[in-house]
């Protein structure tokens, strides 16, 4: 994740969440999170387009973000 925050610094914000916290407990079920790791992908207007469960490697999600953004 260090080398794609990096790679991908000026156009997509990369945020961790602690899935203990009960603060974002709504959250997680509203993006189907059932375990971690798990990585949800919103577009620019905030919309999750996309959930992997488990790292599905980068070239998955560098594919899936080029896509997004063009």
């Amino acid at each position: 994740m260090d080398t794609m925050r990096a790679d991908w610094n000026e156009r997509v914000a990369f945020v961790k969440v602690n899935v203990d916290d009960r603060s974002i407990g709504e959250a997680l079920g509203t993006y189907s999170v059932r375990g971690t790791p798990a990585f949800v992908l919103f577009d620019a207007e905030g919309m999750a387009t996309k959930v992997f469960s488990g790292w599905p490697g980068e070239p998955e999600v560098t594919g899936y973000l080029t896509q997004l953004l063009q």
